[in-house]
Parts: C-alpha cells; sequence; structure tokens
C-alpha cells in the first residue's frame, strides 16, 4: 500500500469513528486554510461542534520526524483557528495522541 493511500485510509477511518460517536460532528477531510492571498496549510481532518472544535493531523508512517512535523502544522492550524477550545490530535497507524501546543 502506498503511503498516500495508507494516509487517506487514516483519514477515512477517524472520520467514519467520528460519525458513529454520539455526538453529531460537522466533518470537513483535506480542508485549505489561509487568507486570499495564499493557502497556509491543510487540515487533514477537522470534526466541529458549537462549542469546540477537533483536528487532526495524519501521518501515514510513526516516527520522531513525522511527529515533529505534524506538532508544527497542528501549532499553525491552531494560530489559524484561535478558539480556545481546539483539540489537536497527532493520528498514526500506532494510534491518537493530543498534541499540547
Amino acid at each position: 500500500m502506498t503511503n498516500q493511500k495508507a494516509h487517506d485510509n487514516l483519514i477515512d477511518e477517524v472520520a467514519r469513528r467520528l460519525k458513529k460517536s454520539r455526538l453529531e460532528y460537522t466533518i470537513e477531510k483535506k480542508l485549505i486554510y489561509g487568507n486570499k492571498d495564499r493557502d497556509l496549510g491543510e487540515l487533514d481532518l477537522i470534526a466541529k461542534r458549537p462549542n469546540y472544535q477537533l483536528i487532526f493531523e495524519m501521518k501515514s508512517v510513526d516516527s520522531q520526524n513525522n511527529y515533529c512535523k505534524a506538532v508544527e502544522q497542528l501549532t499553525r492550524a491552531k494560530r489559524y483557528y484561535p478558539n480556545n477550545r481546539t483539540f489537536l490530535f497527532y493520528v498514526s497507524p500506532e494510534g491518537i495522541e493530543i498534541v499540547y501546543s
């Protein structure tokens, strides 16, 4: 399986689990964010509720380098979505980890 396919499968799996939960989320996959002049990044998955949001960054291979990249991407996304109730998650085939930034 290619890394891109594994990455897309992770996104689909997390989205499926969120949809099966008892809470109703508005889910967006591969959401590009930024201003009108330039794109700042792409969110793999964002799940929104009225009072909070969950942002997920997926990596198809779990490594220290990928974790550091994910934390950087999630930190940039948090600056763009400054809601105090934004929770960030790193997802790899080995599991899901909350990221504090």
